[in-house]
């Protein structure tokens, strides 16, 4: 089986760093052909402030999608506030999405090194969104043009467990998984119980004494012998 890396959501975002015409009068990171499609729909995705959000016409959807990377669970320590921040001192993009298959709300920015304010109340709350179900993604880009996942800050302490956050928008018999550094991979783990459609699967990091990048490949048996796969290339914090 040939393993491929579920960058769909990350081009989209990756691609949105352009943007389309007019788009130098957005904040960095937004999509501007998203903002022109999605004026008449109800909290539109448009430009806030310093970043865009809002629902958008086309849900993210994938076999094996990255939905979530983040330092324990995304907290909403305001109940209309969220500041996100990434331990690095470099810009890194940043995608926030429903976590839920079908779902339409969509942010897009770049976080700088102090971190980057949310207004909840302008599109995500009005989305339906909550702590449970938004997925936070950020990432710098490698020298192969590949993201690599950075773990974004919501609230909880720094020394929370790291949650890797997948969602197989088709059903799963079995899933499995294991990690890898510098070519050197675990065994298998297995989650036997398997994933409904939409279901998520949160992976454990460990913690080592440095940062290290970790390659995670993930397995999916689907229905009459459908194997699907992923790679997901992240940095994980040192302990």
């Amino acid at each position: 089986m040939q393993y491929w890396r579920p960058i769909l959501l990350a081009f989209f975002a990756i691609a949105g760093l352009s943007g389309g015409s007019g788009s130098t009068t957005l904040p960095p990171g937004c999509n501007a052909r998203l903002v022109a499609a999605s004026q008449r729909l109800p909290a539109g995705y448009k430009a806030r402030s310093g970043y865009c959000d809002g629902t958008v016409s086309v849900p993210h959807s994938g076999e094996l999608a990255v939905v979530s990377y983040t330092v324990g669970p995304v907290t909403f320590v305001s109940p209309t506030s969220l500041l996100v921040s990434v331990p690095t001192r470099l810009p890194v993009a940043l995608l926030g999405q429903d976590v839920r298959t079908g779902k339409s709300y969509r942010l897009d920015g770049v976080i700088p090194h102090d971190g980057l304010a949310i207004d909840l109340a302008a599109a995500a709350i009005p989305n339906g969104i909550s702590a449970q179900t938004l997925g936070l993604l950020a990432w710098t880009a490698q020298p192969s043009g590949e993201p690599l996942y950075r773990p974004v800050l919501t609230g909880a302490p720094a020394s929370s467990p790291l949650q890797l956050v997948l969602r197989s928008d088709q059903a799963a018999l079995r899933i499995g998984w294991q990690t890898c550094i510098d070519a050197r991979c675990s065994d298998m783990a297995v989650q036997r119980q398997g994933l409904p459609d939409g279901g998520l699967l949160t992976i454990p990091l460990v913690r080592r004494r440095a940062a290290t990048l970790v390659t995670v490949k993930v397995t999916a048996l689907h229905a009459r012998n459908a194997v699907s796969g992923a790679i997901i290339d992240v940095m994980v914090p040192a302990a």
